[in-house]
């Protein structure tokens, strides 16, 4: 087994032993993330400006699911990603029997770097890489799928001189459209995934509806149980009512109570 083998390989052991372990809620936990499953392709395009966009999807309260193609473990520094973006889960090309699993945890599909093989693939329904089977059941299922489609155009690599081959590559992304695929061509994954599917607004919302909650005169542990996972902090007006069960759950949860 060569060094870059036995790393991957370390690496899915020790993110299935956190998945399996110390990731289980606590008694008083309540954890309502979005879970948004990037797919990484044989494509290293742009990678530090889509690991410091992946980093801020993490900021805004999203769990990272990763998974790697055997091209994307050649050309990516996978040890280097891991690292910067601490995954909920990661998978590698020999999971492709943990498809269905995969596609179930997921809400909502990123792929930073569409190449030309996974379009192709995918566009013609051919199923036998990791990737490119995965994408068509994540299609197959509904899930809400955002393609950076830059890497298929070959952008700062050979220009395409054939007006053939660029219409049958049309031609392939016309057909993800259909299937469904958001087409970006930028990496401020937060605008675009927020702007089709409203989760930052929806949590804009509820974080308005948390700093109408100082107005209750008795908090209670539930109040801050639904704070889990959301913010840090809670404020609340002096001589509100906080029930020690509550203040035990915050402390459990590190979560703030500021009185005003």
């Amino acid at each position: 087994m060569s060094n870059k083998d036995l790393i991957i390989k370390v690496l899915g052991d020790i993110t299935t032993r956190i998945n399996n372990q110390s990731i289980e809620p606590k008694k008083y936990s309540k954890v309502e993330k979005d879970n948004i499953l990037v797919l990484f392709t044989g494509s290293n395009l742009e990678i530090d400006k889509v690991l410091d966009n992946l980093k801020k999807l993490i900021e805004n309260g999203c769990l990272l699911t990763l998974c790697f193609s055997k091209n994307a473990e050649e050309v990516i520094d996978v040890e280097r990603i891991t690292g910067l973006l601490s995954p909920h889960r990661i998978y590698f090309e020999h999971d492709k029997e943990r498809c269905l699993e995969i596609v179930q945890s997921s809400d909502i599909v990123l792929v930073p770097a569409l190449t030309q093989n996974t379009l192709a693939k995918v566009a013609v329904g051919i199923q036998d890489s990791f990737i490119s089977m995965l994408l068509w059941q994540l299609l197959w299922a509904g899930k809400k799928v955002f393609v950076n489609k830059n890497s298929a155009w070959g952008r700062k690599q050979m220009s395409c001189k054939s007006k053939k081959m660029l219409d049958l590559m049309n031609s392939h992304m016309e057909i993800l459209k259909e299937f469904g695929v958001k087409i970006i061509e930028e990496h401020d994954y937060q605008a675009c995934i927020g702007k089709e599917t409203g989760i930052y607004e929806d949590r804009k919302n509820e974080f308005a509806k948390r700093e109408k909650a100082d107005l209750k005169k008795v908090i209670t542990e539930r109040d801050i149980l639904d704070l889990v996972g959301k913010t840090g902090e809670f404020t609340v007006s002096r001589g509100t009512i906080i029930t020690p069960l509550a203040k035990d759950v915050a402390k459990e949860n590190k979560i703030r109570i500021i009185l005003r």
